[in-house]
């Protein structure tokens, strides 16, 4: 029996394999990835030496739901059959973590059937470079030990939030999403680095690297993100002037706009 069997083998489950490995936390001779497309295949088998591939499902002692939506109830017919099965002799009933948004814990349930400890999480994109955010949906009817080994095999890719899956569809708004805001920024930035007479690749190094020091000071600093805008906005200089444009055009009311709607859509995915 594996330790860890991935359902699907895209970005986000090599992400989550990468930082799994590289902390300790499994050997990649057991882990079984489920792939049904064979050029998919053959690169995890490269990237991962040692790590059992194929179409067919396996039994493992946790999952990793990490398909595309549309997927997901062919796989949980699969995952059900062999959970219900005689021909597995299941110690416990194995782990089921969920990284599909809009699919609610019940909803998983009345897939995959009572044979799981069932575990919803919302990752975000940055888990590729070991710099996620995760959330776990921590609820008093969770199995508490399912929820300390999600935590563990996550903890080598991301920050661990643990929320009530009543809070999850905040999470999405706020982190799940979020690395698309920042990248919008970006861009923006970059397209008028170029307008007032950079290179794109110059004011695309510029935006991302005061992006990424500018998380880091707010990350470690004892100011409050307010208290450090402040401090590069000197009365009447550059930035003051920027920050007025942005005040004009109302971009605080659009971005929270833009979050609440978020949270809106991810609500009525969940109702589904």
């Amino acid at each position: 029996m594996f330790e860890i069997c991935f359902l699907g083998g895209g970005k986000m489950a090599s992400a989550i394999l990468d930082g799994a490995h590289s902390a300790g936390v499994v050997e990649l001779d057991a882990v079984h990835v489920v792939e049904r497309l064979e050029e998919s295949r053959i690169s995890l088998s490269t990237r991962f030496t040692g790590v059992s591939v194929s179409e067919d499902l396996e039994p493992a002692k946790l999952y990793v739901l990490a398909t595309k939506p549309q997927d997901v109830s062919n796989i949980a017919k699969s995952a059900r059959a062999l959970v219900d099965g005689d021909s597995v002799s299941w110690n416990e009933p194995p782990i089921l973590v969920s990284i599909a948004a809009g699919i609610t814990r019940v909803r998983l349930e009345s897939l995959f059937g009572d044979g799981f400890r069932i575990v919803r999480t919302m990752p975000n994109t940055a888990v590729a470079v070991k710099s996620g955010v995760v959330a776990i949906c921590d609820d008093p009817d969770v199995d508490r030990p399912a929820l300390d080994r999600v935590e563990e095999l996550f903890s080598g890719v991301a920050h661990i939030v643990r929320v009530p899956e009543a809070k999850v569809d905040a999470v999405t708004a706020i982190s799940g999403s979020g690395p698309a805001y920042f990248m919008y920024l970006v861009e923006a930035m970059e397209e008028a680095g170029v307008t007032i007479g950079l290179t794109a690749d110059m004011a695309r190094e510029l935006a991302i690297c005061t992006m990424a020091g500018s998380a880091k000071l707010a990350a470690t600093s004892s100011s409050t993100p307010r208290q450090l805008r402040l401090d590069v906005t000197s009365p009447g200089g550059t930035t003051a002037q920027a920050i007025r444009v942005f005040d004009r055009g109302g971009l605080r009311s659009t971005i929270m706009e833009a979050v609440i709607a978020c949270y809106e859509r991810a609500k009525e995915l969940d109702s589904k």
